[in-house]
């Protein structure tokens, strides 16, 4: 059975303000993406796990997208996707796009165990020694196994590849950003499939995700009693995480909060949520309505 690397919500939430907060160096992304929505894309992605793409090994990291399998064709795992596609880390930013940042914006792995300054430069510098280039070729070769045994780098590579977005200027707000992360898939993306979500709907429920957790950090509910504060917490947040992955399993994630609890949670905030062309966001005027609709679902008293 394979080792389960996936972790809790307050886990996830300490290394956000480590691993996101606390290296950031964009400030842009900074203010354009909250710890609580690059946590829900790596809830949907991995469910809080720093793992490698399923399907993917080592081996597939060292090919290229033109190499061939025995048959001539581009290898693919079992979800059709082929090498170019392995992802790592949290929230499995793809090996290619990687590749993208050291020929365009090399600068932008300093941070990530084992770049060096003298690797951060342009593809075609001809001043750059041969030994330089090696050394920053090897890196990123063996670059994957890194990355799955350092969870911070695990998760940092999410603010980088927003980062690159926006610095190579296809990306200049929260939602173009996110269709540009999410991606596009022929399969995933049709609307007439029954099972699974398209790029859309995954898109929006990161948004509607941030939207909850915005507003519950505004409720502040500390007059409850205290022991009912860490139920009250893991059942709140687990609402807010239910629009980004509906399927996720949430009792180990959130606590021992069930699925049907988490559902039930998420209505509560679904009552006040607007959904505009560009964002989700829950207005000011309706925050007590919120807390009000919290407390009575989740048969709070009220505070004192």
């Amino acid at each position: 059975m394979a080792e389960d690397r996936s972790h809790d919500f307050w886990f996830m939430w300490q290394l956000a303000q480590r691993a996101y907060v606390g290296t950031c160096t964009d400030n842009w992304v900074l203010q354009t993406f909250s710890p609580a929505i690059m946590i829900a894309i790596s809830w949907e992605e991995t469910q809080f796990a720093n793992i490698r793409q399923m399907g993917f090994d080592h081996a597939d990291w060292m090919k290229r997208w033109t190499d061939l399998g025995p048959d001539q064709k581009p290898r693919k795992n079992e979800a059709g996707q082929i090498s170019g596609n392995h992802a790592i880390g949290y929230v499995q930013v793809e090996r290619d796009t990687i590749d993208r940042w050291l020929a365009l914006n090399p600068t932008l792995c300093l941070g990530l165990p084992g770049f060096t300054a003298d690797m951060a430069y342009r593809e075609g510098d001809p001043n750059v020694k041969p030994e330089i280039k090696t050394k920053r070729r090897t890196w990123w070769q063996g670059l994957d196994t890194v990355i799955l045994a350092d969870d911070d780098a695990g998760f940092q590579l999410g603010w980088r590849a927003f980062s690159h977005m926006h610095t190579a200027k296809v990306a200049s707000s929260k939602l173009t950003a996110l269709k540009l992360y999410a991606g596009s898939n022929k399969k995933r993306d049709d609307p007439k499939k029954k099972l699974g979500r398209t790029a859309p709907q995954i898109i929006q429920g990161w948004l509607d995700t941030d939207a909850a957790m915005r507003a519950l950090a505004q409720i502040s509910p500390y007059h409850i009693p205290p022991e009912l504060g860490l139920k009250f917490a893991n059942t709140a947040i687990a609402g807010a995480y239910w629009f980004s992955r509906p399927d996720g399993d949430f009792p180990r994630a959130f606590g021992g909060t069930t699925m049907t609890e988490a559902a039930a949670m998420a209505r509560v905030y679904d009552a006040v949520l607007t959904r505009g062309p560009n964002d989700s966001f829950i207005g000011t005027s309706r925050i007590a309505e919120l807390r009000a609709a919290i407390r009575q679902h989740l048969g709070l008293p009220e505070a004192a």
